[in-house]
């Protein structure tokens, strides 16, 4: 997703609120920059400046340096298809060479976490 325009000064504007209201640049940066990109941040600094409760507010930051840390992450979460997970499967169930521990692992965990 990628926000207006008119989207993009709105944001613009809440984050100079947000700086205003004594929140760091770097956080209010971070949150504009990435906004840009997803809704739920977008909706979420939306949120902000429109919420008068202060407790409120807080949440609604403390949610949305949770997105910011979940964006800067570098590790990213790799997804199998059913054959690519078959075929691991297979590998680590006759493993071509004398691994027998790496095999009782991969069972273990089959049981406990399933397929």
């Amino acid at each position: 997703m990628s926000v207006s325009s008119d989207c993009k000064v709105e944001l613009m504007e809440i984050g100079s609120i947000m700086h205003k209201s004594g929140l760091p640049s770097s956080f209010v940066a971070a949150a504009v920059e990435i906004a840009f990109e997803f809704e739920g941040v977008y909706d979420l600094i939306v949120m902000w400046g429109e919420e008068t409760d202060q407790k409120e507010k807080d949440a609604i930051v403390a949610d949305i340096q949770d997105l910011i840390f979940d964006c800067n992450q570098k590790e990213k979460i790799v997804y199998l298809s059913t054959k690519d997970f078959d075929m691991l499967e297979n590998e680590l169930q006759n493993p071509k060479g004398p691994n027998e521990k790496l095999k009782k692992a991969f069972k273990a965990h089959t049981k406990k976490f399933g397929k």
